[in-house]
């Protein structure tokens, strides 16, 4: 597994300040950035074909001049290191919930990447400031493991995550809705392709991104939503481009026939006649 680290400048705006060693090869969670605000909690997970990636930005680094750290992690379906990240996702979904970004997940990471050691590993050798990099995100992942657990997913309100929609929303205020959106996140690490989604300018349905037809995709608001407060709301698939063309197509079809019928009988009265 990957992972990387990266402290945000507030006097620099949105530009990002780097992570140590060689960073991401993509920068993809800028792909959000009309439906989510990266100084803001922001968390983002994909999984695909080939292997999952996960963004979680916003954490507040406490460090003069900074609006937060951001982590980025990759990896392959099934990896033993996996767990650390979903365990991370769960407590930190609980603080956000409890309304303490700056609780438990932020203490881990400002205890082992104090004041200044970002900006120090960015002015060391890419190898070395890559390799501390991983040793001190494992560690800061170990410690969130013997975090108090954020509560039961196998509880009697909780159905499997089988039983849920394929794409939904719900808010970070609803304990059975977080639980869910830590559930389909162990599913995207374990080889499940589809996305999971904190998004931070999202309302409610009507503001949440479309996901494909069959896509897997949940999202989370950190807004106390009025019409998420029971739960989960299913969210519409996109629909098909080509769905929508197999359906002009067949309207255009049934109209030549039509006037192909119409044609044959006037030619069938016009020779019957003559």
């Amino acid at each position: 597994m990957d992972g990387y680290v990266m402290a945000r400048g507030r006097a620099r705006g949105d530009e990002d300040q780097g992570f140590p060693g060689a960073g991401p090869p993509v920068a993809w969670w800028r792909s959000y950035a009309g439906t989510t605000d990266p100084d803001r909690p922001t968390l983002l997970v994909e999984a695909g074909a080939g292997g999952w990636r996960a963004y979680l930005g916003g954490i507040p680094a406490g460090e003069a001049g900074t609006a937060g750290f951001a982590l980025a992690f990759a990896g392959g379906p099934g990896e033993e290191a996996a767990g650390g990240v979903v365990r991370l996702v769960a407590r930190w979904l609980e603080d956000l919930a409890e309304d303490r970004p700056d609780g438990p997940v932020s203490a881990c990471l400002r205890r082992h990447f104090p004041d200044g050691t970002v900006e120090r590993l960015r002015r060391a050798d890419a190898p070395e400031a890559a390799g501390e990099t991983r040793l001190l995100l494992a560690r800061t992942l170990a410690d969130v493991a013997w975090l108090p657990a954020p509560g039961d997913a196998s509880g009697p309100d909780l159905p499997a995550a089988g039983g849920d929609p394929l794409a939904w929303i719900g808010t970070v205020h609803h304990r059975s809705s977080r639980e869910r959106f830590v559930m389909r996140v162990e599913e995207l690490l374990s080889g499940v392709e589809g996305r999971a989604l904190l998004l931070n300018r999202v309302g409610g349905p009507a503001q949440a991104p479309q996901g494909l037809p069959g896509e897997r995709l949940t999202v989370l608001t950190d807004q106390p939503a009025h019409a998420l407060r029971a739960g989960p709301v299913p969210l519409a698939a996109q629909d098909s481009p080509y769905g929508a063309l197999s359906a002009k197509a067949l309207i255009l079809a049934g109209a030549v026939l039509a006037v192909g019928c119409v044609v044959w009988a006037v030619w069938a009265v016009w020779t019957a006649t003559v």
